[in-house]
C-alpha cells in the first residue's frame, strides 16, 4: 500500500537523524573533556550528555507512537476479505425494493391490494344530467324539456336551476395478481370495483351497489401478451385526469371498459417501440340504450357478431428526453333490432370508428400534452355521438333507423411544478350530425375544465376543479352549466 511505504520511508529517515544527532552531540560534549582544567567541568559535560540522551529517547517514543497510528489507519482502510461470496450475493438478491402498499403471500401467486377512499362535493349553477355528484353528462335546456325517455317529455327545467351534490361512490378497491412465473413468461391479473352502480338499489341514493370495473387475466411474454376478461377498450386509450368521473365522455372522449379477448405484440426498431393490439369484444354497453325493441336481447347480441378493435402505436424519444407517443385505432361492429311486436321488421345497423391519439413531453418533468380526435357512426357504446347511436325516423309502427354520425376529440395539458402538485387544463368537443335528429336529441356538447390536485400529506390528495359545460339541443334552447367540484382522496 502507498500509505505503508510512506510510513516506512519516514521512519528510516527519522532514525538516521536521531543517530547522527547522538554522535554529533556526544563528540561535541566529550571533546572538551580532553582539555578540561578540572573535574567540575567534566561533571557538567556528563550532565549535559545525559539530558540529551533523555530527549532523544522521548523523540524515539514519539516516532513509535506515530508508527502505531499509521498502522491502525491502514487496518481500518483495508478491505475485509470475502469469505463466502455466494452467500453475500444471495443476501443482496433477497432484498426487495421498497414500494407503496403491501403484498400478500410468498408462494407462486402474490396479491397486492390497492385503491382509494374518495369524497366528492359539487355545485352546478344550472340543471345537469348526472347519476351522482361526481359526474356531469350534459346541461339540460334552459327553460326546456328533458330528454325522453330518460325523463318525462313534459318535465321542464327552470333557467339557472342550480344544484348541490355530495357522494362517496367513486371509492375504489382493487387486487393485482402476480404469478406464477414459468419458463419465458408469467401470468398477471386484476380485479377492481367501485360503487357507481345505480341500477336495482331500491332508489337509495346513499347505498349504491358494487360495480365491476376490471376483471381479467393476462399471459405475458417478453414480446407479446394475451388477455381475457374485462378492461379498457383498445381504441382511443387516452383519458384526461378530471375530478369529474365522466372524464369528458359524451363531450370529446371515447372508449370504455368491456369484456374482451385481446392479443398484444411489442417490437423495437432502432430504439422506437411499436405496439400492435387486436381484440374481440362484447358490443353493447347499456340495457337502456342498447335494447331498442325491448325484447331483453341487446342490439349487439342480436347481430350475432362481436365488436372488433385494433390499434397500432409508437413510442419514442425526441429532442433529448422528450417522449412522443402516437396511435391509430379503429373499431367495427354490427347491431340488429326489430320493430316492437313485429319480428318481420328488422334492421341491421353499422358501428364503426377511427381514432388518432397522441401525447408529447413539452418540458421534461414539467409540461406535457395529450389528446385524441375521432369520427364514426353509431358509437354510443364507446360514449361517442353524445351517447346517441341512432334515431328512428319512421312513422310508427314502422321503423326506419338512421345511424348518427359524430366527430370529436379532446386536448389536455398537464403542468407539474413539483411532485406533490399538479395542474390540468383541457377542452373536449362531441359534434353529432343533426340532419336526421328530432326533438330531444343533442347536436353538440363541449366542456372546458381546469383543476389542481395537491398531495397534502403522503397518500392524501385534495382536488379542486372548475368546468364549463355547453349543450346544444335540437329544436330547444341551449343548456349551459358552470361547475365547482372538490375531491378528498385517501390512496393506498
Amino acid at each position: 500500500m502507498v500509505l505503508g511505504n510512506t510510513r516506512e520511508r519516514k521512519g528510516e529517515r527519522m532514525k538516521k537523524v536521531v543517530l547522527f544527532l547522538t554522535i554529533a552531540v556526544a563528540g561535541f560534549l566529550l571533546a572538551p573533556a580532553a582539555w578540561a582544567e578540572n573535574e567540575e567541568d567534566i561533571e557538567a559535560l556528563k550532565q549535559q550528555l545525559l539530558q540529551m540522551q533523555q530527549q532523544m529517547q522521548q523523540q524515539e517514543m514519539k516516532i513509535q507512537q506515530q508508527d502505531r497510528k499509521i498502522m491502525d489507519l491502514e487496518a481500518k482502510e483495508a478491505p475485509e476479505a470475502y469469505v463466502n461470496m455466494e452467500e453475500i450475493v444471495a443476501r443482496v438478491q433477497e432484498k426487495v425494493a421498497p414500494q407503496d402498499g403491501f403484498t400478500i403471500g410468498k408462494g407462486k401467486i402474490k396479491l397486492t391490494p390497492y385503491g382509494f377512499i374518495r369524497l366528492d362535493a359539487a355545485y352546478d349553477d344550472s340543471a345537469v344530467f348526472m347519476f351522482s355528484g361526481n359526474v356531469v353528462g350534459w346541461a339540460w335546456p334552459e327553460d326546456g324539456r328533458s330528454m325522453a325517455p330518460v325523463y318525462p317529455a313534459t318535465f321542464v327545467h327552470r333557467d339557472d336551476d342550480d344544484q348541490f351534490s355530495m357522494t362517496a361512490t367513486a371509492t375504489r378497491l382493487g387486487l393485482n395478481f402476480d404469478g406464477p412465473e414459468f419458463a419465458g413468461g408469467t401470468i398477471k391479473g386484476k380485479i377492481e370495483i367501485d360503487f357507481d352502480e345505480l341500477s336495482g338499489n331500491g332508489g337509495d341514493v346513499v347505498a349504491h351497489r358494487i360495480r365491476m370495473r376490471h376483471a381479467y387475466a393476462e399471459l405475458l411474454y417478453p414480446t407479446w401478451s394475451f388477455l381475457a376478461g374485462q378492461t379498457w377498450d383498445v381504441v382511443a386509450p387516452r383519458i384526461p385526469p378530471m375530478l369529474d368521473c365522466v372524464v369528458l365522455w359524451g363531450s370529446g372522449n371515447v372508449g370504455y371498459r368491456r369484456p374482451q379477448l385481446r392479443l398484444t405484440k411489442w417490437w423495437d426498431v432502432d430504439g422506437t417501440k411499436f405496439t400492435g393490439q387486436a381484440s374481440l369484444n362484447h358490443t353493447d354497453r347499456s340495457m337502456t340504450n342498447d335494447d331498442f325493441d325491448g325484447d331483453l336481447l341487446l342490439n349487439g347480441v342480436e347481430s350475432g357478431y362481436p365488436m372488433g378493435e385494433a390499434r397500432i402505436g409508437m413510442d419514442t424519444i425526441i429532442l433529448g428526453e422528450r417522449k412522443l407517443s402516437l396511435g391509430l385505432s379503429g373499431l367495427l361492429a354490427r347491431e340488429q333490432t326489430e320493430a316492437r311486436g313485429d319480428i318481420t321488421q328488422s334492421e341491421n345497423l353499422d358501428v364503426w370508428m377511427v381514432a388518432l391519439d397522441g401525447s408529447i413531453t413539452i418540458i421534461p418533468n414539467l409540461l406535457s400534452l395529450q389528446g385524441e380526435i375521432w369520427t364514426g357512426e353509431n358509437i354510443d357504446n364507446v360514449y361517442g355521438g353524445i351517447v346517441q347511436g341512432f334515431v328512428n325516423v319512421g312513422a310508427a309502427p314502422a321503423i326506419n333507423l338512421k345511424e348518427i354520425q359524430a366527430t370529436g376529440g379532446f386536448i389536455h395539458a398537464a403542468l407539474t411544478p413539483r411532485p406533490d402538485l399538479q395542474f390540468n387544463f383541457g377542452y373536449g368537443l362531441d359534434d353529432a350530425d343533426s340532419e336526421d335528429m328530432m326533438l330531444g336529441n343533442i347536436s353538440q356538447n363541449w366542456t372546458v375544465f381546469a383543476n389542481t390536485i395537491w398531495t397534502v400529506v403522503p397518500n392524501f390528495d385534495v382536488g379542486l376543479e372548475l368546468a364549463w359545460h355547453e349543450t346544444k339541443w335540437v329544436d330547444q334552447a341551449d343548456g349551459d352549466d358552470f361547475r365547482v367540484q372538490t375531491a378528498f382522496i385517501y390512496k393506498f
